[in-house]
């Protein structure tokens, strides 16, 4: 007997379809059989759609014929080009069953999307490009469903001051940060969001590396894991001990570093300090890179300092048995002097 495609089980089959945008979708598999048609048309396959700046006509019908259907939208359009879609605009209040929502927008398109949001209760992920503003941020945080917030912010218009004693259910939470009034809009975001149990920046400023500037009252003791990649000119000997005094309660944690500078400082803070907060948590991946900085000291003695190190931070590894991988990488001649630590 031969095998054909239509005696996979239909679960199979909508696994498959799930991969697929709605117009890819459609113009794969619709009228190949009634097989296909009656899975096309089930009420249990959900479509994700990816909005253009200029759809046409027969690809706006299939949009419109299965409004309710959508669960997954991501606009392409940046936010110079003019923000949402004037299909998506007319028609926000038949996307019934959107859980999913990812957009670039301009100062201009807030206001826009503000009203969006409101009348898409099903709302579980959103991922904004945006300038944030007081009347953004007070209705993200008012999204019931809403379980994924991911944030990338450019230029901030506006002073923000806005806080809510109303609960949300943000339970990850994602944000690049790129300078000081990056740094307001963050903490001013986790502040607000008690029930969080993951968290992941990344900044690009060396300027100000100050992390979690927050009440010293709050403390988050939902979250488990943790990702940073973080810039530094000069390291902070108290960052990861302020990062744990914040959020004890941490099992993973994904920590990639860039060091302008790898002084002595550096050094004798992973040593004598990092290391037992590391060896508490029960997952890590510390990946630290940057240029050796000892200035006024020859080539030979810098290379017994570096070894000298080298060997302190294997000797702790050993002292528990070698949980740890670590893998220490140097490069240390005339074209530069440039090093990786790697601890997993």
């Amino acid at each position: 007997m031969k095998a054909r495609v239509e005696h996979l089980p239909i679960e199979i089959w909508l696994i498959i379809y799930s991969y697929f945008e709605i117009h890819e979708l459609f113009y794969i598999f619709n009228n190949l059989n009634y097989y296909f048609n009656s899975l096309l048309n089930s009420h249990h396959l959900s479509f994700y759609l990816r909005l253009v700046k200029n759809d046409e006509n027969d690809r706006n019908n299939l949009i419109k014929t299965n409004f309710n259907r959508i669960t997954y939208l991501q606009s392409t359009l940046w936010h110079s080009s003019g923000g949402f879609p004037k299909l998506f605009i007319d028609h926000i209040d038949k996307f019934t069953k959107l859980k999913s929502l990812k957009v670039h927008i301009s100062n201009s398109q807030t206001k826009i999307l503000c009203q969006a949001l409101q009348q898409l209760p099903l709302l579980e992920y959103l991922s904004l490009r945006c300038q944030m503003t007081e009347e953004l941020l007070a209705t993200v945080l008012s999204i019931s469903k809403l379980r994924i917030f991911h944030l990338e912010l450019y230029k901030l218009m506006e002073s923000i001051q806005y806080y809510s004693n109303q609960s949300n259910n943000i339970q990850a939470f994602y944000i690049n940060i790129s300078n000081e009034s990056d740094y307001q809009i963050m903490n001013l975001c986790l502040i607000q969001m008690l029930k969080l149990k993951r968290l992941e920046i990344l900044n690009y400023d060396y300027d100000y590396p100050k992390l979690l500037i927050l009440k010293q009252s709050i403390v988050f003791l939902e979250i488990r894991n943790v990702k940073l990649k973080w810039n530094f000119k000069y390291i902070q000997t108290d960052f990861l001990e302020r990062l744990i005094t914040k959020m004890p309660m941490i099992e993973q944690l994904y920590l990639d570093i860039f060091c302008c500078y790898l002084d002595k400082v550096f050094f004798k803070t992973l040593i004598d300090h990092w290391w037992f907060i590391i060896i508490k948590l029960n997952q890590i991946h510390i990946f630290i890179r940057g240029n050796i900085d000892f200035p006024r000291i020859s080539s030979k003695n810098r290379r017994k300092m570096l070894e000298y190190y080298q060997q302190r931070l294997f000797y702790q590894n050993e002292k528990i048995n070698r949980r740890f991988k670590i893998t220490w990488t140097q490069n240390d001649d005339l074209e530069g002097r440039f090093m990786k630590i790697l601890i997993c």
